[in-house]
Formats: structure tokens, C-alpha cells, sequence
């Protein structure tokens, strides 16, 4: 869904303990700060017309409610001063929302309260922020109404960041404690452990001292010290790779160090919260994200930008970047790759089930296959369908926007002549099989766009093709900088025991790898290793695929993403591509190989490429690094 831009993420949630007040003040002032963002784009033609709405939870109305339905409606209109008019009550007694359409422009409609959840099928993109004055552990009623703000308006994202965002202000009575149960929440959505972690961005509490503000001479943010009841407690349960001193006092001091794996971690914080010293466990926590945040203050990214090129072509005088850049401009048509005629067999037009008899045979019962047909209806039925009503019908039904519409008409018209005057199947036929034939006709049309495709990628981008004149574009080329990856929130991180010192983002922010080892680690992680550890290497990146800010190479299919890219010591940019051995003689292989030997061909010795293998040549990983780093032209 977030791939398809459909919801709205991360979700960057802020926790309040002491009044619910501040909580609603807070998603008042974030509803108006994001209306002006929306309006701001709508002004430019940026972005279509978008009135940001706050969900408002209030405590049921009980006995004990501080906060019920009446009392928040009470203090938006008398504290905050809000208009009336903008308020909604969506409860089992009132439905304030019925019949009302609250995406039009001329709805005054900006602020719902409502207790539990929306009734089922209530769809409301532009709904942005989650109030919740209940406290969160109430759970699922507010995972529900969580889900009402995640859903993204235009089911695209917006040019403004703060719009791709959803927001929550909740009661807590503990820090993290909101951020786990939403997480957890998450989880039972369908999101696995590490993505619902990566969906809840937390935000400082607003107005709240934070407790390292307390923390002594001998209590740094590099350390966490437990007294000697707690340290007596959980010092057995402490995992090894966490380092713990025991002082004179019988207190103890844990060391606290950005490079932590997850794992680790969250041992430490179970062993904590299992032994009931829950703010203990959450200071760790946060002492573990600042020392994270610091070390991210040394990345190379945060001192300098690299800019990798951009392969493309002049055609037609105008830059080609893709295959589908390639097929318009160098105007090949789907229609020139589309059979005048469907093969034989191409569609079945008879359909049925498979027909059983059960019969005595002897003692025991038997069965027996009976072959049936069961279109037999169709040719006894009397109809005047014709030819023509159904190409008309299939013209109607056939989808497909790589083919001009006359061309469709005349390819259908040819085809069902062919079926009728041919192969003799009268037209009602065709008709009551309108559906299967439809569907083998955009099947037709999608393999047809692939040749074309190919053809047009092979004319343009193909090594040596002199029609079309290749170049390296570097003032349209991917920039990369320290927030290059920042609206990629499901972005899954390595968390293993291996620091990579001279990662681009810095050791914390590796894209995870994908091999079936511990942690994903595996022979592509291995070629991180050997990369990192080169003299070689400034720094190099983790290439994300199918991002809009990674450096990628145009396929006849797709586009590649190496996996890794970085810059040498002596300035000169590399591309490597790791692959499997199973995977040394596969077309896709030999593509991307192609591809980025051109492209480093077109950079007069600026630019590298080599797809990497376990061994090549009897060249082991590092050896094939080192003969890649040391060519010189």
C-alpha cells in the first residue's frame, strides 16, 4: 500500500502524561499548520484541494470519564474557540456526519469526535491527525481510528513531505508506551515487526522535561546507571554484548553505545521491564537513540554531496532516460508486433465442470469420468448478435493505453473476422465468451509492448549503437545527500554485529540486506564487507531499489539499481552489482552488466562498473574489487 501510495507514512506520534489539554492543543495547532501547507500547494497547482481534519477520541461516558464526548466538544469551543460549525460528534447517539461530504470545499467541517471507531467503510484521506485523550492502552478502537488517518488523499503523495505524513497526539502513562502498543497494533495489521517499528516515528514530548536532564556527574548519556536493587535484579539476565561495570556501592553502569545491535537491545529492555523497572528501560532506550543521533552527526553525507550521472540518449532532440522514453520517441508502435489472428487453442470457448457417475459395481461403488459438453446450449440459441456487435463490445471492454484507438478498433475487428469467417464460431459464441476473449486480448497487447520495448531499448541504449548519441548527464543526475532516504520509512536497517565505518549514511542507516543468514547477512553482505574495508573506498552506499533518489540504470523492463555505489579516494564513482552464481548466465544478469559497462564507458575513466561474483575468474571478491578500483584510463 505505501508502494502503491495509498497510506500515509511514518506516523510521527507524540506522547503526553500530565494534561490531555496539551494533546489537543498540539493537533489543533498541527491541523493548522498542515492546512497551510495544503493550501499553499493548491495555490501553485501543485497539488489539488486538501482540508486537513483531526479524529478527536474522547473517553466513553462513564462514571469515571474525565474526559467524555461533552466535556472535549465543551473545551473546543470554549477554550480553544473553535467554531461550532467546524465541529462533528460521531457517536451511537449522534451521527453529525451523516449525509455530509466532508471533502468538499464548501464543508466548514475540520475537527470529529467520535469514542470508538468509525463505522465500517467511513474513507476519509484527508483525515491527518489522531487526538486520543483516552489513554492509549484502551488499544484497539484507537488502532482503528489510527488506520482512518493513514490513508493517503489522491492515493499519491504530495510534493510537500509534512502531507505524506500522518500524526498522533495520545495520552501515555509511560514514555514508549503509546509507540509500543500502536507498533504492536501495526503488527496485528499485517506489517511485520520491524516495519510497525519503522511506521511510528516518536516525536519529544512538548513541554516535558527530558529525564537525561536529570541524569548526574556519573550517569552521561554514554552511560546508564542502576541502582543496586535494580542492577541486583537483572545484572544475570544482561545479554554479553553489553558491557556492565558493578560499583563500590553495589550500583551498577551499563555503557551505552550507538553501534548496539536491535537485538541486544531489546534484551536489555525485557530483562528491565520483566523486573518491573519500566523507566529504566525506557531511558535506555533513549539514551541509545541520542548516541545513534550523534554518531549520525559524522556521516560523510553530512559533508558531502555526491552526484552520480545520469546514462541517457538524444532522440529526436530530446533526452532519453528509459525504455519507455526510448519507445515513444523512436516511434515504434505496439500494433506493428500484434498477431493479425489468435492461434489455435489460444482462447477455450467451452467451459464446464468435470462430470462424475457413481455406479454399483459389485460390492463396491465405483466412479467413472463422464466427458460432457456443456456449450451445447450455445449453438441452439437463437440470437442475432453479428460480427460487428462483437467487435464493439470487446472495443468497449479491451483496455490498454500503449495502442491508439484506431489502431485497437482495426486489430479486434480483424481478429473476430477471423474467429467468424474462418474458424467458423458464430458470434453469440464469441459474445457469451466476451470476458476470456478480453482478457487474451490484453495479454496480447502487454507481450506485444514488451518486443516493442525491447526493440526501442535495444536501438537506443544497445553497446556500440551509433544512430542515437549516449551521454553522461550530471546536472540532471541523482544527488545524493543525508535525507536522501528520508520518506522511506518502511526502510528496513541492518542491525547486525558488523559496523560499517564508511557507509555514506553512516553505520545506522545501512538498508538491510537481503540473505539468509542472521540479520540478512549472506555473500551480498559479504561484498559490503570487502567494500567497506578497501583503502580504496571514501565511502559508499547501500543502493535502495526502487526509490526515486537511488542511482539507477535504464532496462529494457525496468530500471537497475546496483547494488552498491560510492567514491574512491581519487574521486572517481563506482557502481558494483553482486551476484549469485546461479544467477551468472541469466538474461536480467547479462542486461545489467551491459548497461552498467556502457555507463561507465560514457565517463572517460570517471565512472566504474563490475558485477561482482563469489569467485571470477579465480578472483575472489577483494580481487575483483582491487582489479575494478585500480583501472585507470
Amino acid at each position: 500500500l505505501f508502494d502503491e501510495e495509498m497510506i500515509k507514512l511514518p506516523v510521527e506520534l507524540t506522547e503526553f502524561r500530565e494534561d490531555w489539554r496539551q494533546a489537543v492543543f498540539a493537533a489543533i495547532e498541527k491541523r493548522q499548520e498542515l492546512e497551510r501547507l495544503a493550501n499553499r500547494e493548491f495555490a501553485e497547482g501543485s497539488g489539488g484541494y486538501l482540508r486537513p481534519l483531526v479524529l478527536f477520541q474522547a473517553q466513553a461516558n462513564t462514571k469515571t470519564a474525565e474526559v467524555p464526548v461533552d466535556v472535549l466538544k465543551a473545551f473546543l469551543t470554549d477554550t480553544a474557540k473553535l467554531p461550532a460549525s467546524e465541529i462533528a460528534v460521531v457517536t451511537g447517539e449522534q451521527k453529525e456526519l451523516d449525509g455530509i461530504d466532508v471533502t468538499d470545499p464548501k464543508s466548514p467541517i475540520k475537527y470529529i469526535i467520535t469514542v470508538q471507531a468509525l463505522k465500517e467503510g467511513w474513507d476519509c484521506p484527508s483525515a491527518y491527525i489522531l487526538c486520543s485523550v483516552a489513554n492509549i492502552a484502551s488499544g484497539t478502537d484507537t488502532i482503528q481510528l489510527l488506520g482512518r488517518v493513514m490513508r493517503q488523499p489522491e492515493a499519491r503523495r504530495r510534493k510537500t513531505p509534512q502531507l505524506n505524513r500522518a500524526y498522533a497526539f495520545v495520552m501515555s502513562r509511560t514514555f514508549g508506551q503509546a509507540a509500543s502498543e500502536l507498533a504492536e497494533g501495526l503488527r496485528k495489521k499485517g506489517f511485520d515487526e520491524t516495519e510497525a517499528a519503522a511506521a511510528i516515528v516518536m516525536q519529544p514530548d512538548l513541554g516535558l522535561k527530558d529525564d537525561d536532564e536529570e541524569d548526574g556527574l556519573f550517569n552521561q548519556p554514554g552511560t546508564l546507571v542502576l541502582d543496586s536493587e535494580t542492577y541486583e535484579a537483572v545484572a544475570s539476565e544482561l545479554p554479553d554484548e553489553v558491557k556492565v561495570a558493578a560499583n563500590a556501592d553495589g550500583s551498577g553502569t551499563i555503557e551505552v553505545t550507538a553501534e548496539i545491535s536491535d537485538d541486544a537491545m531489546k534484551r536489555v529492555v525485557s530483562a528491565l521491564e520483566s523486573k518491573g523497572y519500566s523507566t529504566a528501560a525506557a531511558k535506555f532506550i533513549r539514551k541509545v537513540e541520542r548516541k545513534r543521533r550523534e554518531a549520525a552527526v559524522e556521516i560523510p553525507a553530512k559533508s558531502h554531496r555526491m552526484v552520480f550521472p545520469r546514462l541517457c540518449a538524444e532522440v529526436q532532440g530530446e533526452l532519453c532516460l528509459n525504455a519507455a522514453d526510448a519507445t515513444e520517441l523512436v516511434g515504434l508502435g505496439v500494433e506493428t508486433e500484434l498477431p493479425p489472428k489468435l492461434p489455435d487453442g489460444a482462447v477455450a470457448l467451452a467451459e464446464g465442470g468435470d462430470s462424475f457417475e457413481l455406479m454399483l459395481d459389485g460390492n463396491k461403488i465405483k466412479q467413472q469420468f463422464v466427458q460432457t459438453e456443456m456449450d451445447g446450449f450455445l449453438r441452439d440459441l437463437k440470437t442475432d448478435y453479428s460480427a460487428g456487435d462483437v467487435v464493439n463490445e470487446l472495443n468497449a471492454l479491451v483496455v490498454y493505453h500503449g495502442i491508439s484507438p484506431r489502431a485497437k478498433f482495426g486489430w479486434i475487428t480483424g481478429i473476430v473476422n477471423d474467429l467468424v469467417a474462418v474458424k467458423g464460431i458464430k458470434p453469440v459464441q464469441l459474445y457469451c465468451y466476451r470476458y476470456k476473449l478480453k482478457a487474451r486480448l490484453e495479454q496480447l497487447l502487454s507481450e506485444a509492448a514488451g518486443r516493442i520495448r525491447e526493440k526501442a531499448y535495444q536501438a537506443v541504449f544497445a553497446f556500440g549503437q551509433k544512430t542515437y548519441p549516449l551521454q553522461l548527464d550530471l546536472d540532471g543526475g541523482f544527488a545524493f545527500d543525508e535525507a536522501m532516504y528520508a520518506d522511506a520509512p518502511l526502510m528496513k536497517v541492518y542491525r547486525g554485529g558488523t559496523r560499517f565505518a564508511k557507509h555514506y549514511l553512516g553505520p545506522n542507516c545501512v538498508p538491510a540486506f537481503d540473505g539468509d543468514k542472521k540479520d540478512g547477512e549472506g555473500e551480498e553482505f559479504d561484498c559490503a564487507v570487502q567494500i567497506d574495508a578497501h583503502p580504496s573506498v571514501r565511502f559508499w552506499l547501500r543502493n535502495l531499489v526502487k526509490h526515486h533518489r537511488s542511482f539507477s540504470l535504464p532496462l529494457s523492463h525496468d530500471s537497475f539499481y546496483p547494488d552498491f555505489v560510492g567514491e574512491l579516494t581519487d574521486g572517481r564513482l563506482f557502481a558494483v552489482e553482486y551476484k549469485g552464481e546461479h544467477l551468472r548466465n541469466a538474461k536480467d544478469t547479462l542486461e545489467k552488466d551491459a548497461i552498467g559497462r556502457l555507463w561507465a564507458a560514457k565517463s572517460g575513466g570517471k565512472c566504474l562498473y563490475a558485477t561482482v561474483f563469489k569467485s571470477e575468474g579465480g578472483l575472489d571478491v577483494r580481487a575483483q574489487l582491487d582489479k575494478l578500483f585500480g583501472e585507470k584510463t
